[in-house]
């Protein structure tokens, strides 16, 4: 039990370390696509990228943890804004239960990041960097609807056409992006 906790806060850490929260989506039905090309199985560093269809435009991701075996099931929408591809991550609350056991409700929310393909035609994910976004908020440099938490996180609360806006502005400021993750088909 204590290990289901540890691991729950760890994973909250983590997400919230390396992406941004949204509290809604970054699409709408206008700029929704669905490229066959990235359903299958995907290798990252340490995890599995399964793409699977999903309903409608949307895909099942199931995100597998190589080490440990776990796997994080997320809602996952493809959005093409001008010339650049992004992914909006959505946690599925019934098909991830890493979590049997937490005294706090935990809210799900929105992640997204950049998709590009390489030459060998491999997804590239880019996540935008929530240390790049605070520093911006924290210097009153941007101006995107947000709220923070009792523990000082930052949650977007700008809606999907505000998201859009902010993502074609960003799209390609280094600084505003974490590592790219390279995914290799392995089926």
């Amino acid at each position: 039990m204590k290990k289901q906790i540890f691991l729950c806060t760890l994973t909250l850490a983590a997400l919230l370390s390396g992406c941004i929260p949204s509290l809604y989506p970054i699409y709408t039905d206008e700029v929704l696509t669905f490229e066959e090309r990235l359903l299958g199985d995907w290798q990252g560093d340490d995890n599995t990228w399964t793409f699977q269809r999903g309903k409608g435009q949307s895909y099942q991701l199931l995100l597998t943890d190589t080490d440990e075996g776990s796997t994080e099931v997320y809602a996952t929408h493809l959005v093409k804004l001008g010339p650049y591809y992004f992914l909006d991550f959505y946690p599925d609350r019934e098909l991830t239960s890493r979590c049997e056991f937490s005294l706090m409700p935990m809210i799900p929310c929105h992640s997204f990041a950049r998709l590009d393909w390489d030459e060998a035609r491999q997804p590239q994910i880019t996540m935008f960097d929530y240390d790049w976004l605070e520093n911006l908020v924290e210097n009153r440099q941007i101006r995107i609807r947000h709220e923070r938490s009792t523990d000082g996180t930052i949650v977007l609360t700008a809606s999907p056409e505000e998201m859009q806006k902010f993502l074609l502005k960003y799209a390609e400021e280094k600084e505003a992006m974490s590592e790219t993750l390279t995914l290799v088909r392995t089926k």
